[in-house]
């Protein structure tokens, strides 16, 4: 059997999914390296005590999602990395005010 679901659906099961990760994120500056990045960030176990589910270096127009936070993601929502880091992007848009334009 198969199931179509509309992109609306998509889109509403996504924006939950997303709301729960958000929920427990926070924006913030941090260093990687030697390099100054900003994004959103959630705490973890980690030896920085974070995990960057969504940042970039300051000096840089390009935004990088978390492949590995986010892995599989998509395949569970039937899309690609490129349609789920779209949707990604308008959903920060949307609910922070932030243009990243394409995520990366």
């Amino acid at each position: 059997m198969k199931i179509v679901v509309s992109e609306n659906q998509i889109n509403r099961i996504i924006k939950k999914y997303l709301d729960g990760v958000f929920e427990k994120s926070y924006f913030g500056n941090f260093k990687d390296d030697s390099n100054e990045w900003e994004g959103f960030l959630i705490n973890s176990d980690g030896p920085e005590g974070y995990t960057t589910i969504v940042g970039r270096p300051v000096w840089d127009d390009h935004w990088y999602s978390n492949g590995h936070y986010f892995m599989g993601m998509w395949d569970i929502f039937g899309l690609s990395p490129v349609e789920f880091n779209e949707i990604l992007s308008s959903y920060i848009r949307d609910r922070y005010n932030i243009e990243m334009g394409v995520i990366l």
